[in-house]
């Protein structure tokens, strides 16, 4: 899978989450993985992903923290799988803790199953960074 071709996506809240009651459409900018607990990909067995959002459609702190929000999780779940993970790969992805949010990103955690796949997602081998872009086209 080419990264560039991704498609823009936009992710909508539910406005249940403990930090927001906002109802909306959330256009996303980019997938990053911020942290890993080793130094390579394929030996982590967890790490962060941030979703970055548009502020223009979500500003904190005015609309709150998404976090928490149980349909952008589904949504991003199953944006992933239709880009090509596998469903225990997205089942793999779940919030992170709230102080760890950003005032243009998502944090969530990963686990080893996303971690494996997004290895061929982004097309790279032995990598020895712990700081990986997956940009999406806007």
């Amino acid at each position: 899978m080419v990264c560039a071709k991704m498609e823009t996506m936009i992710l909508r809240t539910a406005g249940d989450g403990h930090w927001s009651r906002k109802v909306a459409d959330v256009p996303i900018t980019k997938f990053e993985i911020a942290y890993l607990d080793e130094n390579n990909l394929l030996d982590s067995t967890f790490g962060e992903l941030r979703v970055f959002f548009d502020t223009r459609a979500w500003r904190y702190p005015d609309d709150g923290l998404i976090y928490t929000d149980s349909l952008f999780e589904t949504l991003l779940k199953t944006y992933l799988v239709s880009v090509g993970f596998t469903q225990q790969a997205a089942d793999s992805i779940g919030y992170s803790e709230q102080g760890m949010q950003g005032d243009d990103y998502v944090s969530l955690d990963i686990g080893q199953p996303f971690l494996r796949e997004c290895d061929s997602f982004v097309n790279f081998a032995t990598n020895q960074i712990k700081y990986i872009n997956i940009q999406l086209n806007t």
